[in-house]
């Protein structure tokens, strides 16, 4: 008998949960019609700046309801912590000092936020709480270059054919440029 109310309470509730999203959504869409972009903005915390171009942060999505993800900012591309050649590496760190001060002691504001190719991070356009474009601000200081996708270019491969490179110019600082430590 329990067996036979059970069923039926779980067929009752799969009823009301399909007539529910029945009525919610009066037309079917394609998977392929759906915009898997979040507009924003949503306010978020900095966990912790990974490099000069992506880093940690928590996000409130619903009322008691936070999330920690990653997030590459978008339109921008910096030289890798690990990279090829030394002035590489130092420009990696100048662009990850200055994306901590940058957004380190704030919340911040995200935009157009998107899945990666690479799943397990996000893609979006961030703010300071100041509205300044974290991107443009980078390119601006020359710590970064536009990136829109694709093949990215060499840091090292820019540095021995433009020498007086503004960008490479930045990386020659003296070693104190490295970490200013986790935000």
């Amino acid at each position: 008998m329990l067996d036979f109310m059970l069923s039926c309470l779980y067929r009752s509730c799969l009823a009301v949960v399909v007539m529910c999203l029945s009525l919610s959504h009066p037309y079917t869409v394609a998977a392929n019609e759906i915009d898997h972009t979040l507009p924003g903005p949503l306010r978020a915390e900095v966990v912790r700046v990974l490099d000069g171009d992506s880093m940690r942060v928590r996000v409130q999505i619903w009322l008691g309801q936070n999330i920690e993800t990653t997030v590459r900012i978008e339109g921008l591309d910096t030289a890798e912590l690990r990279g090829r050649c030394e002035r590489e590496r130092d420009l990696a760190y100048a662009a990850k000092n200055r994306l901590t001060e940058l957004v380190g002691h704030e919340p911040i504001m995200l935009y157009n936020i998107r899945s990666d190719k690479y799943g397990g991070r996000v893609i979006a356009d961030v703010f300071t709480t100041g509205n300044l474009p974290v991107a443009k601000n980078l390119i601006a200081e020359n710590l970064g270059r536009p990136y829109a996708g694709g093949k990215r270019q060499s840091w090292c491969t820019a540095a021995r054919a433009n020498p007086t490179n503004k960008l490479m110019a930045i990386a020659t600082k003296p070693a104190n440029t490295r970490p200013l430590g986790r935000i």
